[in-house]
Formats: C-alpha cells, sequence, structure tokens
C-alpha cells in the first residue's frame, strides 16, 4: 500500500507558513468522501467563511504532489466559481471529486480545496527549483504574461502557456527582470525542498 503524507493543501500550508513573502489567499480543505456523505455542513461552512465574490475549487488529491510524485494537471479545477451560490459551489466539487473516480475509488486523504479566487494577475505559471529532466542546477520558469489567465501553463492550454526562462543558480545576480528577481527571492529558502511551486503575480 502507497502512503501518501504530503498533498497540495498540505503544501500550501507549509508554504504560508514559511515564506511569508508569498500571498496565499484563504482557502480551507474538505475530505471528499465526508463530502460525497453529507455536503450539508461542509456547504454552511464555505458560505459563512467567504464573502469573496469569486472561488477556486482546486483539486488536492491523495496522490497529488507529493515526495516523489506531482500528478500535476491530472485532476480538475473549476475557476471562477460564485461565492454565493450554493448550487454552483457543490458542482464544482463534485466535479473535481469525479476527476479522482475517473482515476481510481476515492482514498481517505482525498481532499477539495476552496479558496478565494485570485483576480487581475499580470503573470503566472510554475517555477522549479532544478531542471526536472536531468536535476540541472537551475531555476526553470515556466510562464504566461499575456492571457492574464491563471491555468493556462499548468492545463498546457493557449499560445501564451509554453514560455520558458532557465536561470543557472550561480547566474541569479545576472537577473535584470524586477519581477523574476522577486519570484526567486521567495522560492529561495534554506527550509524549502527542491521541488516546483505554481505562482501567481
Amino acid at each position: 500500500m502507497l502512503i501518501y503524507q504530503k498533498s497540495k493543501s498540505n503544501n500550501l500550508t507549509s508554504v504560508k507558513e514559511k515564506l511569508p513573502v508569498f500571498f496565499i489567499p484563504s482557502f480551507i480543505c474538505i475530505n471528499a468522501i465526508d463530502f460525497k456523505d453529507d455536503n450539508k455542513n461542509s456547504l454552511e461552512l464555505i458560505l459563512s467563511l467567504f464573502q469573496c465574490n469569486l472561488l477556486a475549487i482546486r483539486s488536492s488529491a491523495a496522490d497529488e504532489d507529493g515526495q516523489s510524485n506531482s500528478a500535476a494537471g491530472e485532476y480538475e479545477s473549476v475557476l471562477n466559481v460564485p461565492s454565493y451560490d450554493p448550487e454552483k459551489i457543490i458542482e464544482a466539487i463534485n466535479a473535481v471529486i469525479a476527476s479522482y473516480k475517473k482515476k481510481r475509488p476515492l482514498l481517505e486523504n482525498d481532499e477539495v480545496i476552496i479558496q478565494e479566487m485570485v483576480q487581475d494577475t499580470t503573470m503566472s505559471g510554475v517555477i522549479f527549483t532544478h531542471d526536472l529532466n536531468t536535476g540541472a542546477p537551475y531555476y526553470v520558469i515556466n510562464y504566461d504574461d499575456q492571457s492574464g489567465l491563471t491555468d493556462t501553463v499548468t492545463s498546457g492550454d493557449g499560445e501564451y502557456s509554453n514560455r520558458t526562462l532557465y536561470i543557472h543558480r550561480n547566474s541569479t545576480n545576472k537577473l535584470q527582470s524586477d519581477r523574476f528577481v522577486k519570484l526567486l527571492q521567495a522560492v529561495y529558502h534554506p527550509k524549502t525542498s527542491d521541488n516546483f511551486l505554481k505562482f501567481l503575480i
């Protein structure tokens, strides 16, 4: 039996605690099996906690974003869900859970993240702290600074989803772009492991 000790929700919490330079929008996690059994309490909690206009309903599967695997992009996330519409919230959560069940039966630690939706982004993407294929000492930034959308890089959709910047670890002092300098300052921290982070700016 495989035991997954990390999840996307755990990683969000860890980043929020260890890297105060990041702003993590408010979020809660609900257990997928519990929600399928009885969604009333979860729905009441969501409606009471979130007073924003829009929500992001995100996957946090038990086999996602672990120590030795990522499963990035394998599960559904639903964006721009009205925070005041119970039916659309339930529909979105069920869509995320259904994406787990397409791959395998629900696991005890499968969760769903309900998070305040980030709006008016100028850049979004994924940053790796080493080359994913070779392990070489490069920061690798896949980014979209054109569409204003938050999921083009992670989904691979759109003409701006494949922009990539490679920065050697020993050459970060030569970087001229303020936004990428700030991004690297946010990512580099002695307590963080070599992994990847999704960013929205």
